[in-house]
């Protein structure tokens, strides 16, 4: 996950130090054991995407920055 808002000092593209994740309330990570934590949703992800979504998403990205 990305959080730049939380994890960047603004403007400068320095790494804060944070002690917590995007919640700083110790019990929603109580759960989090490490990575295979994450694994039904990275392997639901995986199924998910695949090249047309990218091409899709990329297509949007695109239009967007055009304007």
């Amino acid at each position: 996950m990305i959080d730049q808002d939380s994890a960047l000092t603004p403007g400068s593209g320095i790494f804060r130090t944070r002690r917590c994740g995007i919640v700083c309330a110790k019990p929603v990570y109580q759960g989090v054991i490490g990575q295979e934590s994450f694994e039904p949703w990275l392997d639901r992800l995986n199924r998910a995407v695949n090249e047309k979504v990218l091409a899709t998403i990329l297509q949007e990205i695109r239009r967007i920055v055009r304007g």
